[in-house]
């Protein structure tokens, strides 16, 4: 057994440690395993500035080493990030790519139109047009009720027309009155059903026409103006106590 450094006992082959210790502690063993031998054949003690300038360059070699590693990892990483951006623009310039590339075109910009489009403007027809009305002895009445069941559709008795602006103002007012329902000048006689006893108007089933008193200014009694109103929408006036009718044309 020989002597080392320290005094403590080591043999001639004296181990080395492996290649994947900290390369300071391996340059420093390698110095002090292989330092001379003196007369008495054991290692000879390596001074202290010799071990220290070896652990020195054996510091520094590792920090290189470690440096070097550093450097070669992120020139991987680079080449890893260029290949993949390689491999987008080859995908890019082929004809899948260019599908696909048209496809978000195409997407974005009908997008971009029905945003611009935009829901359909609803204020500039301006607000709705409300019916006329008219005030009657019953109230406020619209002119939309004025306009009854279209002339096509009344049943067509043959007996002349007259239009409903050339009727009397008392008679429209009674017109008025029959489309609001009353109330009338004459509860006990208006409403009532009228029974055709002078076969003048179209003959139908009993109960079909109905009388209502058109006032006549200056006279005592009901007078002799009537307005006879059927069921089915047809109506007729009479000036003369019902010797002669003419068949209303409502709405003109």
């Amino acid at each position: 057994m020989r002597q080392g450094l320290l005094g403590r006992n080591i043999g001639h082959s004296a181990r080395v440690r492996p290649r994947n210790a900290p390369p300071a502690r391996r340059a420093a063993r390698v110095v002090l395993a292989s330092g001379p031998v003196n007369n008495s054949g054991s290692y000879a003690a390596v001074p202290p500035s010799s071990a220290a300038r070896a652990i020195s360059l054996a510091s520094a070699s590792s920090v290189a080493e470690a440096t070097a590693t550093t450097g070669t990892r992120r020139a991987t990483a680079c080449r890893s990030r260029r290949s993949g951006i390689m491999a987008a623009v080859s995908f890019l310039k082929s004809k899948p790519g260019q599908w696909v590339v048209l496809g978000l075109v195409v997407l974005t910009l009908g997008w971009l139109f029905l945003r611009a489009a935009g829901p359909a403007p609803t204020s500039a027809a301006g607000p709705p047009t409300l019916p006329s009305q008219s005030v009657t002895a019953s109230g406020w009445q619209s002119s939309t009720q004025r306009q009854t069941t279209p002339t096509a559709k009344v049943p067509v008795s043959g007996l002349p027309w007259i239009a409903e602006s050339a009727l009397p103002r008392e008679a429209r007012r009674t017109l008025d009155l029959i489309r609001a329902g009353g109330p009338y000048p004459y509860p006990r006689n208006d409403n009532q059903t009228f029974s055709n006893r002078e076969r003048i108007l179209p003959k139908r089933p009993s109960g079909y026409y109905r009388e209502y008193t058109v006032i006549t200014p200056g006279s005592s009694d009901r007078g002799a103006r009537r307005i006879i109103s059927g069921r089915d929408g047809d109506r007729f006036y009479t000036g003369d106590h019902y010797d002669s009718f003419s068949q209303i044309r409502e709405g003109t």
